[in-house]
């Protein structure tokens, strides 16, 4: 797996002009500076597991929404090697918005 620097953060992991949002973390990278094409997933990991334990979502749901992660995941990583920046736009909207679904969750939780 090859990584590089984050286009979007410039490497720093987060952006201050988005600080209202999630802390300005970098949807790009999430927050880790570089940008990996392979898969983000491995990092959402403890996150889905603690949603499913503290039953905040069923588990045949955060499978559910796994599995099309990881789909939308592997399709924005070819829309960026082959250049689309439509594909990459729509594609990163749609991963963002499952990762946000279930940041929103544990952060009811966790209020």
């Amino acid at each position: 797996m090859k990584d590089i620097v984050c286009k979007k953060c410039g490497g720093k992991g987060y952006i201050p002009e988005y600080k209202h949002i999630q802390e300005g973390i970098c949807f790009w990278c999430w927050g880790s500076g570089s940008h990996s094409l392979g898969s983000n997933y491995p990092k959402l990991i403890p996150l889905f597991k603690k949603v499913v334990e503290e039953k905040l979502l069923s588990l045949p749901d955060i499978v559910s929404i796994s599995s099309e992660f990881i789909t939308l995941d592997s399709l924005l990583r070819q829309a960026e090697i082959d250049d689309d920046l439509e594909g990459v736009g729509y594609y990163n909207t749609r991963v963002n918005e499952l990762v946000t679904k279930v940041y929103k969750l544990h952060a009811k939780q966790v209020d």
